[in-house]
């Protein structure tokens, strides 16, 4: 197997199995100095984003009715599957098969199907309570054995 040959961008990999490497920012966490995001200030007109979530495990989705979504107080965007640009993926592997936002198909019970844009978190989250999924439910499989079965 050939070398790779260094470059400014490869890293030089530290340390190995059970040996402990002191984290960048441990040190800023221990003493109470670290920044975590609720830390941070919001910005003037920033807005918040909450998901609609399927509540059924596994199922062609048959229509959303959002309209009572676009009309909860704060409410400025509602997004779908139709809205992502692009290919509708986050998987790692590039295979398309990990939706950001269900389309036609939920695969898992809890997986986001819509999103809602809103002036503050709690607008958001309680705007999403209000989508209502309508769907043809599908078999859908809970233990390990089932699923490895062909």
């Amino acid at each position: 197997m050939a070398k790779a040959a260094k470059t400014s961008a490869t890293k030089t990999i530290r340390g190995g199995v059970a040996q402990a490497i002191v984290h960048d920012s441990a040190a800023r966490h221990v003493t109470g100095e670290a920044t975590y995001i609720d830390d941070i200030p919001e910005t003037v007109g920033m807005l918040h984003a909450a998901l609609g979530l399927a509540d059924f495990s596994h199922g062609r989705i048959a229509g959303l009715d959002l309209d009572a979504v676009r009309a909860a107080p704060g409410v400025v965007a509602v997004l779908t599957a139709a809205d992502v640009p692009g290919h509708n993926d986050i998987s790692p592997t590039g295979r398309r098969d990990e939706p950001v936002l269900a389309g036609e198909l939920v695969q898992f019970h809890g997986q986001p199907v819509f999103a809602v844009i809103a002036e503050t978190r709690d607008q958001a989250r309680r705007a999403a309570r209000l989508g209502k999924i309508t769907r043809d439910e599908l078999p859908f499989v809970v233990d390990v054995g089932r699923a490895t079965k062909k």
